[in-house]
Formats: structure tokens, C-alpha cells, sequence
């Protein structure tokens, strides 16, 4: 069986009540990274405080691989999937920067490219 296959599986565990085995969950997950940040967006939105935090951390160390489905998820029309897609983009910290503006440079809005390319400039 692939990792890919189980991610379902492991997202389910995500609503489990046992606090310890949606933690378990999260660490898999945050250990499968991109194909994971789906989940771990829900599980953060619908955790309490200690597994927000752990989905956090999870990004963290998933680092700029996170990047692209978090910012695609800033594009939803839920509120608090885009929220919880931001807390990401805190937690993953400076490292996600490169990714954001290699994205946004190839951006349909003249003005985002037009802001990317300032920003490379400034820096």
C-alpha cells in the first residue's frame, strides 16, 4: 500500500475524540507533507488549541513544501479553511517567501507581477 492511499484513512482518525490519536494523525500527516496540508488545514480548523498547534508545527516543518496548496487554499470561498491556510503561512515563516513570488510573478493581474518584480528589487 502506497503513503498516498492511507491519507484518507488518517484523515478520517483527524475527528477521533481521543485527543493523543488525532495528534498521532497529525504527525503522520505532517511528516507526508503537500498531499497532507488539505487535512491538516481541516484538522486546524476544527481542533482545539493543543492540535492547532500541533498542525502548526506540522507546517513548520514541512516548510516551503506547504507553500502552494496553502496559498491555494486562500483562494476558497471558506472563511476559516483561509484563515487557518495564513496561520500556515505564519508557521512556515520566511522560507515560504521564494515560493510565493516565483508563484505570483507568473500571476494574470499586471499589478501582483508588477508588485513581485518591486519586491525582488528591494531586496
Amino acid at each position: 500500500m502506497k503513503c498516498d492511499e492511507v491519507l484518507p484513512d488518517v484523515e478520517a482518525v483527524l475527528g477521533d475524540p481521543e485527543a493523543d490519536v488525532r495528534w498521532a494523525a497529525m504527525g503522520v500527516l505532517g511528516a507526508h507533507g503537500q498531499g497532507a496540508v488539505r487535512g491538516l488545514l481541516r484538522a486546524y480548523g476544527d481542533g482545539d488549541a493543543q492540535s492547532r498547534t500541533l498542525v502548526l508545527n506540522a507546517f513548520r516543518g514541512m516548510g516551503e513544501t506547504a507553500a502552494i496548496p496553502l496559498m491555494e487554499a486562500l483562494s476558497t470561498g471558506d472563511a476559516e479553511l483561509r484563515a487557518a491556510a495564513a496561520e500556515g503561512f505564519v508557521a512556515i515563516g520566511r522560507s515560504a517567501i521564494g515560493v510565493l513570488a516565483a508563484r505570483a510573478s507568473g500571476h494574470s493581474d499586471a499589478d501582483v507581477r508588477a508588485y513581485v518584480r518591486r519586491r525582488d528589487c528591494d531586496s
